[in-house]
């Protein structure tokens, strides 16, 4: 279940009005959507079903991300391991055919995003199963029925709830605060590390940003402090 209500019962009501028994998305911002948890390196998928049951296949180094964001049941799985090269697909196989069993969905009608979209960044690297997810789940269930719904959930994220509205005014006072305070940081003589520091000091005080929780570490790592350039760099900083 969506941490935000309102967006849970629009995402039911569609897959009712569309008959459709369930949603596996993987683009970050499809499940952000589905499940108000906003995944990191982009293989993470989500699963809505039509009863209102959303459920997470996501790498377990962002279980605690997810945690923070969504009260969706969370299912853990190794992207990468070590001693072994692995695909995306290769990880995420095992995991995500046992879910669909549990779920039931193995011989329903599902909608997934299938035609081409834009996604903001949401790391230096992120992974995208483009065709394959879908190529995976025919493969091992013939008899489910796969349709797009790249429409339907454009038209839901066009509409915002009061919750997200909020959030989205949270965000703008917040990153507001930060940059009113760069003109008055930037001053001759200064390191790029303390101007940095300035603006993120005035960023943090805004008392919204303590709930923002778009990619807890990540998002945190965004606001670290920059570090102080090496010694024979500092001249060119100053100067």
């Amino acid at each position: 279940m969506a941490i935000d209500p309102e967006r849970h019962s629009r995402v039911v009501a569609m897959l009712r009005e569309e008959k459709l028994d369930a949603l596996i998305c993987s683009a970050p911002t499809q499940v952000f959507l589905l499940t108000g948890y906003w995944p990191v390196i982009g293989n993470s998928i989500a699963i809505f079903t039509v009863d209102g049951e959303v459920r997470v296949l996501l790498p377990e180094d962002e279980h605690e991300i997810a945690a923070h964001s969504s009260n969706a049941v969370l299912t853990d799985f190794r992207p990468e391991q070590l001693r072994i090269l692995t695909t995306p697909k290769q990880a995420v196989e095992k995991p995500l055919t046992h879910l669909c069993r549990k779920l039931s969905i193995t011989q329903t009608r599902v909608g997934m995003e299938l035609e081409q979209n834009l996604q903001p960044a949401s790391y230096a690297v992120t992974a995208c199963y483009r065709s394959t997810l879908r190529d995976l789940l025919q493969e091992e269930f013939p008899k489910l029925t796969i349709v797009g719904a790249d429409n339907q959930l454009e038209k839901l994220k066009a509409s915002k709830t009061a919750v997200e509205l909020e959030r989205m005014q949270a965000g703008a006072n917040a990153a507001e605060a930060g940059f009113n305070a760069a003109p008055d940081a930037i001053q001759e003589g200064l390191r790029e590390a303390d101007i940095a520091a300035a603006n993120q000091s005035a960023f943090e005080r805004s008392p919204m940003v303590a709930r923002m929780q778009r990619s807890y570490g990540f998002f945190t790592a965004c606001l670290a402090p920059t570090p102080p350039p090496p010694l024979h760099m500092r001249a060119l900083v100053k100067g």
